[in-house]
């Protein structure tokens, strides 16, 4: 992988990551998934069980709002994309994509 490739990949990663964890755009879905108890009076929601699809709504919505957590499954994502890697090297890209992803959004968000 030449160090172009590497560029080209970690910026793909990270626009993507940002785009579905932050942009207006991708609000709707984020807010599809989102949970909120808050409208419940607290001695119901002290009590109260989540179902299944709420607790997989709250963890999928989780996963769209993170930037750490969505930016190592963008990596894998543009990895197979731009790439046709041994796993080994597309779970290092992903991981890579990740903290990148990260430290972009931190410094987009000041």
């Amino acid at each position: 992988m030449s160090l172009t490739d590497l560029i080209l990949f970690l910026l793909s990663s990270a626009g993507l990551t940002i785009i579905v964890t932050k942009s207006y755009i991708f609000k709707p879905v984020r807010d599809f998934f989102d949970v909120d108890y808050s409208h419940h009076h607290q001695d119901f929601t002290k009590y109260y069980t989540p179902t299944l699809r709420e607790k997989a709504s709250a963890k999928v919505y989780k996963l769209l709002s993170c930037p750490l957590c969505f930016g190592f499954w963008a990596g894998l994502i543009m990895n197979f994309i731009l790439f046709n890697n041994e796993w080994n090297t597309v779970l290092a890209l992903a991981f890579s994509s990740s903290i990148f992803s990260f430290i972009t959004y931190s410094v987009v968000e000041r």
